[in-house]
């Protein structure tokens, strides 16, 4: 007996730049919300009010839909921590605000969203690369405050890897409600009470108000410390 497969549909022609745009921040609002692999191509269209060949104008199928969504988030998680650390004055408060960039945003994800990203192999690939470049990036943002001799010698993805077990906790509600605190406040004190523990005697110990972090090389913040650095030598 022979089984018809059931073709894809064909490559459709790109929508127009702002149609599309439109349309993806529409789709992330609801699969933030909502997760959006339960959900049928024809439901996501009604709900947009579009046609489904304006979805198929975007990815071939509900799945690559989604991962354009998820990709699309991660992006922005990405630059903010990038535009927050040239912000930022110190390399404590690099360190400070590049963890709350990250955990502002992670704290919009829904349940049933990340239930789908654990639930499908490719997002979930795409999460565990995008989370090891923020690891990757965080401990060269330590490497140069050990560099600078701003921070204690002491192995940088250790403190790196505390600092984003402890962040993670920080997503629920429930764990800030026992603390009785902020998120802002709590990524504060951690932050205070990890790298308060590496920063050198006669360094500056106040972490700056949280905001968010930033690209290695360009940041003001580690420009301000190096400067300071050469002034001591």
């Amino acid at each position: 007996m022979n089984v018809r497969r059931k073709r894809p549909p064909p490559a459709q022609p790109a929508l127009p730049p702002d149609r599309e745009r439109h349309l993806l921040d529409d789709l992330e609002n609801i699969f933030l919300a909502e997760g959006g692999l339960r959900l049928t191509l024809s439901e996501l269209a009604t709900r947009l009010r579009c046609s489904k060949r304006a979805l198929y104008q975007i990815a071939p199928s509900k799945e690559a839909l989604f991962l354009r969504v998820l990709a699309k988030n991660l992006e922005h998680i990405w630059q903010l921590g990038l535009e927050a650390e040239k912000r930022a004055q110190t390399t404590q408060d690099s360190i400070n605000e590049y963890v709350m960039a990250a955990l502002i945003e992670v704290r919009k994800w829904s349940a049933p969203f990340l239930a789908d990203i654990d639930g499908f192999a490719p997002a979930r690939q795409m999460l565990d690369e995008h989370l090891d470049q923020r690891m990757s990036y965080l401990v060269h943002m330590i490497d140069d405050g050990i560099e600078l001799g701003i921070l204690n010698r002491t192995n940088s993805a250790v403190v790196a890897g505390m600092l984003y077990a402890s962040a993670m906790s920080f997503c629920s509600p429930a764990f800030l409600d026992r603390a009785g605190l902020t998120l802002s406040q709590a990524v504060e004190q951690m932050c205070a009470v990890v790298c308060h523990g590496m920063i050198r005697p006669g360094q500056r110990t106040t972490i700056g108000p949280v905001s968010t972090p930033a690209p290695r090389i360009a940041a003001k913040g580690r420009a301000n410390d190096r400067r300071r650095a050469k002034r001591r030598a």
